[in-house]
């Protein structure tokens, strides 16, 4: 029972930490694998690539991590689905709410009567 409150407590960390250590893999496999075949077949496989491009896709990671650890906090979570920025291919249609009628037009004819009654006010 106490194991399982611990992981709910923890859940978000450890989703941080698992997305923060995907992105990391994700940008050093390329780097790896053809560093992996340079050493081991061709030492000049790729090698422009590799000086222009990946060495530079390195700095990626670091610059990103706060950003994923951002959207792993509850407030910003709230607000990018406020803004329906986590899923932004869902229609906007489905959560449009359209009210009644009735209710409109009674505002507007009670703001007139307000205005009426200031507007009689001012001229008598």
């Amino acid at each position: 029972m106490k194991l399982a409150n611990t992981w709910r407590k923890y859940r978000l960390m450890y989703i941080q930490l698992v997305s923060i250590s995907m992105l990391y893999f994700i940008i050093w496999i390329p780097f790896v694998i053809i560093s992996l075949i340079r050493l081991f077949y061709d030492p000049l496989f790729l090698q422009d690539v590799t000086m222009l491009i990946i060495n530079y896709c390195l700095y990626i990671g670091p610059l990103a991590s706060p950003f994923i650890s951002l959207v792993g906090l509850p407030g910003v979570r709230q607000h990018l689905r406020r803004n329906n920025l986590i899923t932004p291919w869902i229609s906007r249609n489905a959560q449009n709410l359209i009210g009644p009628a009735a209710t409109f037009k009674k505002r507007t004819e009670q703001q007139q009567m307000a205005l009426r009654k200031e507007y009689d006010e001012h001229t008598f």
